[in-house]
């Protein structure tokens, strides 16, 4: 009878580890990415629809690509008549919800391009979240 209790127990105890293991990802999916136009040595931005399916909220924490010397996350606002941009430390995407990083809005700034960005080009982005973990997208340069 102990033997089974035991085995029982490990059973439950390996359950619970995969399934914390699982996190989220394949929940957190990003769509629409795009980039705009951009010369050699400038700052652009990257944009897309971040959208979570799962049931606990997940956070945009950064972004990579090697096109670019500096990535980080930043989020406009108006202050009076005047449009500033600062950096943020993550972007919260609710459970069951999505977040569209626009011009205007949170945004990935591309900073110190290390070559032209040419329109129809497709420019790899690897997206870091806090659950999700990283995940590559192509963004539509235009």
């Amino acid at each position: 009878m102990r033997g089974r209790v035991i085995c029982v127990v490990r059973a439950l105890i390996v359950m619970l580890l995969m399934s914390g293991c699982a996190g989220q990802a394949g929940v957190v999916q990003v769509q629409d990415a795009w980039a705009r136009v951009a010369a050699s040595g400038g700052t652009t931005g990257a944009f897309a629809l971040i959208v979570n399916g799962g049931s606990q909220a997940d956070r945009l924490t950064g972004a990579e690509c090697s096109a670019a010397r500096a990535v980080e996350i930043h989020e406009s606002s108006m202050e009076g008549d005047i449009m500033r941009m600062r950096p943020v430390e993550a972007v919260e995407i609710p459970a069951d919800g999505q977040v569209e990083l626009k011009p205007g809005g949170y945004h990935i700034m591309l900073i110190d391009l290390q070559r032209d960005l040419q329109p129809g080009e497709k420019l790899p982005l690897t997206l870091v979240f806090e659950q999700a973990g990283r995940i590559e997208v192509e963004a539509q340069v235009k």
